[in-house]
């Protein structure tokens, strides 16, 4: 009477449906309505309902020979959501180290652009200021560009726009847990450890600074 056994979906589809906010509010809503509803209704609306299933048959057989179909229905519905919450606790289990190394990334790049930028804009303001000392005493054209490019922080801009496209990167990954979005090349590193007794390494983000 009813398909009691509907497919398991993919890790990959269970992602890409929980993407769509629209379309899991819309199933969340749905069984909300279900089990309000239900507890409405009268014992005769669901022997009219089981009528239409089990046509000549009495009452009594009619509501169980229904009850059976519908709460093997419902258990085999019950057994496919556990078997979906398992693919999601394994495929969660499975990216953790991925999201952990990338959210550790994520906040050191952040810490680094925040750096660089503040590197930029003063590169940019002592630029400025021989730029201007140098055309005080006279100095112009080719001899001004050749003493103090204008382009002087290219380099840091480069650096800068290459940390900001990782960044979004890393950041549509862990929105989304898509590992497409990984960045190329990335390492799943494990996290720094600290000893009590040991030195901090020279160079470890101050996200992981003891005492901060």
């Amino acid at each position: 009477m009813f398909k009691t056994h509907p497919p398991l979906p993919s890790a990959e589809g269970i992602r890409s449906f929980r993407q769509n906010a629209e379309a899991v509010r819309a199933a969340i809503k749905l069984r909300s309505d279900l089990s309000a509803t239900i507890v409405k209704w009268e014992p005769e609306t669901l022997l009219a309902l089981a009528r239409q299933f089990f046509i000549g048959e009495d009452d009594y057989q009619t509501i169980v020979k229904f009850g059976l179909e519908v709460t093997d229905a419902l258990r085999a519905l019950t057994a496919h959501s556990e078997d979906v919450r398992s693919l999601s606790r394994a495929e969660k289990d499975r990216v953790a180290p991925a999201v952990s190394a990338a959210s550790r990334r994520h906040f050191e790049i952040i810490y680094k652009l925040q750096e660089l930028s503040a590197c930029i804009r003063r590169h940019e303001a002592d630029l400025r200021k021989r730029r201007e000392a140098l055309q005080d005493a006279g100095v112009s054209g080719n001899d001004l560009e050749r003493l103090v490019p204008a382009d002087g922080n290219s380099a840091l801009q480069a650096e800068y726009a290459v940390l900001q496209e990782e960044n979004e990167a890393l950041s549509r990954f862990l929105l989304s847990r898509d590992e497409r979005h990984l960045p190329a090349n990335f390492i799943i590193s494990a996290p720094i450890k600290v000893e009590a007794n040991s030195p901090l390494p020279q160079r470890i983000s101050p996200l992981y600074r003891v005492g901060t």
